[in-house]
């Protein structure tokens, strides 16, 4: 159904919509995602490596998120508006999701057995 014409007879649209592709818009989360699992691979064989343990073990993650998002926002830099909706949503989205926490400690506690148990 077609909405209802201006009382001056324009038919023009707002100035203010843009068009947005949801396919693109999910292909770019999902890129970021794998990067993300990238990130928690290498961060786990590095904090694994250098013998980390315990609780500052999970920190490293945060650190190892927290430097990946970093990295992201300055590669694309501060307007993302062209990939996603949100400079938040690039950053944020998936960083401590439970794909990306078990492959950090997957890792993590592989390559800490490799180096310091076997």
């Amino acid at each position: 159904m077609m909405p209802a014409a201006p009382p001056d007879g324009s038919l023009e649209q707002p100035k203010d919509r843009e068009l947005f592709n949801m396919q693109n818009h999910m292909h770019n989360k999902q890129v970021v995602y794998f990067m993300r699992v990238y990130a928690a691979i290498v961060g786990g064989v590095v904090t694994g490596i250098i013998g980390v343990t315990g609780f500052f073990g999970i920190l490293h993650l945060v650190v190892w998120q927290s430097l990946f998002a970093g990295l992201l926002l300055l590669k694309k830099g501060v307007n993302t508006g062209k990939y996603f909706l949100r400079t938040s949503e690039m950053a944020l989205d998936q960083a401590f999701s439970s794909t990306t926490l078990l492959t950090f400690i997957l890792f993590w506690t592989f390559a800490y057995s490799i180096v310091y148990v076997f």
